[in-house]
C-alpha cells in the first residue's frame, strides 16, 4: 500500500530532459506508463441515461463526446438502444464489455442497457430480472472491481434489492451499482442497509432528469468511491454523472 505522502502527491511528468539525463529507455517506459495509469484510474466512472438524445445516430456522437472530455475507464449506459450493433472495440479505442438489449413490450429496444471500458473487463456477468418483466442488471469486472449498471423500476425497494444482488455477486471485492434509479436520490451520504459494511450512496447533489426536476441518477460504492460531479456537456433528458475513485 502507498505511503500517505505518495499517495498526496500526483505521479511527475517525465519531460525530455529529465529522460535522457536521469533515465534509461526501460525506466523512462515504466515511469510513463505508471503515470498513464494513475491518470486514468483518478477519474473513475460515469453513468448516464441516453434517452431523449435523438436518434441512435445523435447518440453515437454524443457518447464519443462524452468519452473524449470525461477521462474515464468504465461508463454505464441506460436507454441506450441498439448502439449500432458495435462489438467488441469501438472507434474510440473503447471497449464494448456488454450489451443487453431490452425490448420494452417487444419491437422497442431503446430501454437496452451497455457497460463500456477503456480496455477489455476481466469478466462480466447477466442477473436476469429482479422483477418480473424489468430489465436484468449486467456488470463488468474491470481492475479488480465490479461495476454494475441498473436501470429501476420506480421503487425504493428495488434499490436495496440491486445491492444485495451485487454484494452477493462480487464476494471479496470492492463494487459500485451505477444507473438511473428511477427514485429521487436519498441524501448526500446516507447509506442503505445491507449488512456491514454498507453501501454509501454518492451523487451529484443537482436535478439529473430536469422534466421531473428530480435526481435520478447516481451510485452506491462498497469500499471506494470520494464523490460525483454532474456533467452537463452531453444532453438527453438526463444528464451524465461521473463517479470520482482511485
Amino acid at each position: 500500500m502507498a505511503s500517505s505522502s505518495d499517495s498526496s502527491s500526483p505521479t511527475p511528468m517525465i519531460t525530455r530532459s529529465q529522460t535522457k539525463r536521469n533515465l534509461g529507455p526501460d525506466a523512462v517506459a515504466a515511469a510513463r506508463k505508471r503515470h498513464k495509469e494513475a491518470r486514468a484510474v483518478a477519474a473513475g466512472s460515469i453513468t448516464w441515461n441516453m434517452q431523449g438524445a435523438g436518434t441512435d445516430v445523435i447518440k453515437s456522437d454524443y457518447l464519443v463526446q462524452l468519452m473524449r472530455v470525461a477521462e474515464v475507464d468504465v461508463i454505464c449506459l441506460q436507454e441506450c438502444g441498439n448502439l449500432f450493433g458495435w462489438q467488441g472495440e469501438l472507434q474510440t479505442g473503447w471497449v464494448v464489455a456488454m450489451h443487453e438489449q431490452w425490448n420494452a413490450g417487444g419491437g422497442n429496444n431503446r430501454c437496452s442497457l451497455a457497460i463500456l471500458t477503456r480496455t477489455p473487463p476481466t469478466r462480466t456477468h447477466r442477473i436476469a430480472n429482479l422483477r418480473l418483466d424489468h430489465r436484468p442488471m449486467i456488470s463488468a469486472e474491470y481492475r479488480g472491481r465490479w461495476f454494475w449498471c441498473v436501470h429501476g423500476p420506480r421503487t425504493q425497494t428495488y434499490v436495496r434489492q440491486a445491492l444485495l444482488t451485487a454484494r452477493h455477486w462480487s464476494p471479496g471485492q470492492e463494487w459500485c451499482v451505477l444507473g438511473d434509479f428511477n427514485v429521487n436520490a436519498l441524501h448526500g451520504g446516507e447509506t442503505v442497509d445491507i449488512g456491514q459494511p454498507p453501501a454509501q450512496c454518492l451523487k451529484s447533489g443537482r436535478i439529473t432528469h430536469p422534466g421531473s426536476g428530480t435526481e435520478l441518477d447516481y451510485g452506491y460504492f462498497f469500499e471506494f468511491g470520494f464523490g460525483a460531479i454532474l456533467r452537463d456537456e452531453v444532453i438527453s433528458d438526463h444528464y451524465a454523472v461521473q463517479f470520482v475513485h482511485p
